[in-house]
């Protein structure tokens, strides 16, 4: 598994000219509170890997908790299947052919495989984040147990800031993408199914804007 979380080490407390907040070293991302909130304004005991001095989180972001229904749903079918099909298969006789040690080991490996699934698409959702500090926007992808993406871009870079809420369920809860486009060299940033779009697109504005 990739060292998202990695425990803190010694409190190592740092003073910049707008920094209120002790920042602790190592570990990229540790947490309090928050574990399992997809929107979290003025975190305080949220601190990353490589966060400078001085520098503020502001925002917490990850993908609105309706977005983990698809595999949520896919796990439960799964896990009642063999309920389903055992029965049936039974019933047209092709199980006989199999000796019930290998149904046995079949339903073992079955349910390895939901608990596999329902593992990683949990980790998927729960480290990809983003931040908003006051300084900059960091996109972080966990893309699978080995191997994780992390995008930066300055404040003062950005040049745009878009958001679009698509679909039913976004308008009925309130979540969409945000777009920042940067300039230079700067990669854009894309901000995914992430609850209250405009308001957090209101937000980079604001915080573009007092930096420019």
């Amino acid at each position: 598994m990739p060292e998202i979380f990695i425990a803190p080490k010694k409190k190592e407390i740092k003073k910049g000219k707008l920094g209120k907040r002790p920042v602790e070293s190592g570990g990229f991302l540790k947490q309090a509170k928050t574990a399992l909130s997809a929107f979290v304004a003025n975190p305080r005991d949220i601190h990353f890997e490589n966060q400078e001095d001085g520098e503020i989180v502001l925002y917490l972001l990850r993908a609105h908790w309706v977005t983990n229904l698809h595999w949520i749903i896919i796990a439960f079918l799964m896990i009642f299947a063999p309920i389903i099909v055992f029965p049936t298969l039974s019933f047209l006789k092709f199980l006989s052919i199999l000796p019930l040690r290998f149904q046995t080991v079949f339903l073992v490996f079955w349910y390895i495989f939901i608990f596999s699934y329902v593992f990683i698409s949990f980790l998927s959702w729960y480290f990809n984040v983003f931040i908003i500090t006051n300084r900059r926007l960091i996109d972080v992808d966990f893309l699978n147990l080995l191997y994780k993406e992390i995008s930066t871009c300055e404040v003062d870079k950005v040049q745009d800031v878009t958001y679009k809420v698509a679909g039913t369920l976004g308008v009925m809860f309130d979540f969409g993408n945000v777009f920042v486009q940067t300039a230079g060299a700067e990669k854009n940033i894309e901000f995914e199914q992430v609850p209250r779009p405009a308001f957090v697109a209101k937000k980079i504005t604001e915080l573009m804007k007092k930096i420019n």
